[in-house]
């Protein structure tokens, strides 16, 4: 059976071009959905302005600046577009298709100014700025969803993304009797392209879940500046990533890893592994139970960063300097195992490789513990 709503509103002023009107329409048919919103926002003023009163106080003098507005055109349309479009069958798959376009059209967007020092209000210049602006941004959004035997997902999406803008702006000054004093025209175009993609494969077990997957991000934009002072700007980006994550309970406490790109980093495979295994104890040590553990790790410039972050009894300010020294024990874990040498060992690690470690906390709160290792340039 198919079925359908369709919902139009308008609002428009009788005298002036005033209008915002929108269409919203749904149709269903089995296990497909189409949808459509469009909205256009329209306005014509034929007589704007604005009165600017400004003062500037500088080192030896005080500047009273008048701009008395005079009537001028403010004039711009605006159509949004959504096409959408939906199959879904449950504990399936997921199949979703979006388009968007956002057009802008300002034929005037203009100014006209009476400019003076308020001290002298008979001696007067005039201001008179032309504007005009247009662009259009479609995109398109791809989704899709399928779910797998054995407690297993793949999802997969794709983003295409195209912006164009045009802007063109002529600024004069002239005197009342039609000398001009400035004149600065900018006629900008710009355009940018993007693609974003992603695929991602899950699989869930008892306690735990694991993620894999592969996301590759392309840009490219161009930007035309023609007029008094032409120049041409380009940028080319592109990246590529792999990324594994596995989520999941050890003693009724959270914990996740996420781990994106590959990367040569300079370590020894034995002590970091050290290192990394006594601040997790900490982590486990301290955290109650429902709280939380995540490691994450990033790329920088010099260094490959490994967090590892919770949500335990959180360290006091005074005392992270001193949690690094050797057989330091804060005095209220007297009562859990340990001999506090974990910290000193995993920031002579640290320092050995050339590297280094950081800790923020709040106390309540918990911990962040940042260990910092060279990377090598490829």
């Amino acid at each position: 059976m198919a079925v359908g709503t369709t919902t139009i509103q308008a609002t428009n002023a009788p005298h002036i071009l005033f209008s915002e009107d929108n269409v919203v329409a749904k149709f269903n048919h089995k296990k497909s959905q189409w949808g459509l919103f469009y909205n256009l926002s329209a306005r014509n003023f034929k007589k704007t302005y604005t009165d600017i009163d400004e003062t500037y106080v500088l080192e030896n003098k005080t500047i009273h600046r008048v701009q008395e507005g005079l009537h001028d055109q403010n004039k711009h349309f605006t159509h949004n577009i959504d096409l959408s479009y939906n199959l879904t069958e449950q504990d399936k798959y997921v199949f979703n298709v979006v388009f968007r376009n956002s057009i802008y059209d300002a034929p005037s967007l203009n100014q006209s100014n009476k400019l003076y020092d308020a001290a002298d209000d008979d001696n007067y210049i005039f201001s008179g700025l032309k504007n005009k602006q247009s662009g259009y941004t479609p995109s398109l959004d791809l989704y899709y969803q399928r779910t797998l035997p054995k407690n297993q997902m793949l999802t997969m999406s794709v983003t295409g993304t195209l912006m164009h803008t045009d802007n063109n702006r002529l600024y004069h000054e002239y005197t009342p009797q039609a000398e001009d004093l400035a004149m600065l025209e900018t006629d900008v175009t710009g355009n940018k392209r993007s693609i974003i993609g992603e695929a991602i494969y899950d699989k869930r077990f008892k306690s735990l879940v694991f993620s894999s997957g592969l996301r590759h991000y392309r840009m490219y934009a161009r930007n035309e500046y023609a007029g008094s002072s032409p120049v041409v700007s380009e940028m080319n980006q592109a990246k590529t990533a792999a990324f594994a994550e596995v989520q999941g309970n050890i003693k009724k406490v959270s914990y996740g890893v996420n781990c994106e790109e590959n990367m040569i980093i300079r370590h020894d495979s034995k002590w970091t592994e050290e290192a990394i295994y006594n601040i997790l104890d900490n982590a486990l040590k301290y955290t109650e139970p429902g709280g939380k553990i995540h490691i994450q790790t990033e790329r920088q410039e010099l260094f490959f960063k490994i967090s590892i972050s919770d949500t335990g009894k959180g360290i006091a300010p005074e005392r992270q300097a001193e949690i690094f020294t050797r057989f330091y024990r804060e005095p209220e874990v007297h009562d859990k195992p340990g001999v506090g040498i974990g910290l000193y060992l995993a920031r002579t690690i640290m320092e050995l490789q050339k590297g280094y470690i950081e800790v923020q906390s709040e106390v309540g709160k918990g911990a962040c513990f940042r260990l910092y290792l060279p990377v090598i340039k490829s």
